[in-house]
């Protein structure tokens, strides 16, 4: 089972958060797709007796259980089947399965795969979510993931897309991609549930030893933090120039580390083979995604051939808490800031040029944050400090 941080770290865009729309019947059998901070939303219908409450869920293919936020939870009365797991704001409680709806189909849930994120009014400080969806829960249908489209379906009838090389675990239902990076095969899993790709640190260092010229940085920074504190602050971020999924070649492709052993160990011991990374948001939001799960077979169709994210940002690293607020624990270095790094490390980030971030969600911050290089915003910090912070190209 997953730790709470670990599910919204993917281990595993759009602007403003905006509506979330309800399932309608109407010619068209796919529903909106909602792409917050590069992660795909769906609406799941959640119903426990005669209480049905529409929830805006992320779906993630690197996910294991179904998520739900208190709130969620105390609407439909769910009940604790066994003891709090974890503690703080990491704090998560099993409950009864409710019946789950999506794309109005019923979906059967393992009466041990469901949790509540306790302390909050979602499943983690730095996102909108009030539910994260397993796409294992979703193994016998045909999904279409159109991220541009902004469209989800089940079971939609369509043959666009390059087919990739793929293996779906049985048990797990992860999809494991089979891609050559650096001239060596290597396993990747597809990670709908990252807003961001990410590499094994042993592996990334090797790749940046052998090619000096590949821009990389230390730190994760826009949509690289996902969940900050020194995992993210000592974190390295890379570009790799090419990378080939079968047919498919990608172009500039940004990953930020885990610590050596996510992938080697653990995540490799949920898919069909060995992976050293995985492939998330800043490549598969320009895709056009469908994932056939009975089959085992995985096909996309690019909008873009360079996943080059947007990387001109204020370079910190910040760890979001539901009590505290958004707490810096990195500075890039080189970073032209107006105080010194050590001054800012610890504190909490209040306001971006007299802009509240207090409610907002990590993505929103990083809109804050964004600009041309060179163009300078003024960060607020707790105990009366105010730093002028210049926008920086990041890779």
């Amino acid at each position: 089972m997953l730790s709470r941080r670990e599910f919204v770290a993917g281990a595993c865009a759009a602007g403003s958060l905006g509506a979330f729309h309800h399932v309608v019947a109407h010619a068209d059998p796919s529903q909106p797709l909602e792409v917050i901070g590069n992660r795909p939303y769906v609406t799941a219908e959640l119903v426990n007796g005669s209480v049905t409450r529409e929830v805006a869920c992320w779906l993630d293919t690197g996910g294991d259980a179904l998520l739900l936020a208190q709130p969620v939870s105390e609407a439909l009365a769910l009940q604790a089947t066994g003891p709090q797991q974890g503690s703080g704001e990491q704090l998560l409680q099993p409950v009864a399965a409710p019946r789950l709806l999506v794309d109005a189909d019923e979906i059967d849930i393992p009466s041990d795969a469901v949790f509540v994120a306790l302390g909050g009014p979602t499943i983690d400080p730095g996102v909108a979510a009030q539910g994260l969806l397993p796409a294992r829960f979703l193994r016998g249908h045909r999904v279409l993931l159109d991220y541009p489209g902004r469209k989800f379906a089940l079971d939609a009838r369509s043959s666009e897309g390059i087919p990739l090389p793929v293996d779906i675990d049985v048990q797990s239902g992860m999809p494991r991609l089979d891609a050559v990076i650096d001239g060596q095969h290597v396993g990747l899993l597809l990670d709908t549930g990252a807003s961001f790709s990410m590499l094994s640190r042993s592996f990334m260092d090797a790749l940046a030893a052998r090619h000096a010229d590949w821009h990389s940085v230390y730190g994760a920074y826009g949509a690289a933090n996902m969940i900050g504190g020194r995992l993210e602050a000592d974190a390295r971020m890379l570009r790799v120039p090419q990378i080939s999924l079968g047919e498919l070649q990608l172009k500039d492709v940004a990953f930020v580390s885990r610590p050596e052993g996510t992938f080697e160990r653990w995540t490799s011991s949920m898919t069909s083979a060995p992976v050293v990374g995985a492939l998330g948001g800043n490549v598969l939001r320009y895709w056009r995604l469908e994932l056939d799960y009975p089959r085992s077979r995985v096909s996309a169709l690019i909008t873009e051939s360079s996943s080059r994210h947007d990387s001109q940002i204020v370079p910190i690293t910040l760890t979001p808490s539901f009590s505290r607020g958004y707490a810096i624990d990195g500075v890039m270095d080189g970073a032209k800031v107006s105080a010194p790094r050590e001054a800012m490390i610890g504190k909490t980030l209040l306001a971006v040029d007299d802009r509240p971030v207090a409610g907002k969600y990590l993505n929103e911050i990083d809109d804050l944050l964004r600009g041309n290089e060179g163009e300078t915003h003024r960060l607020k910090l707790s105990g009366g400090t105010v730093v002028t912070a210049a926008v920086a190209r990041i890779l």
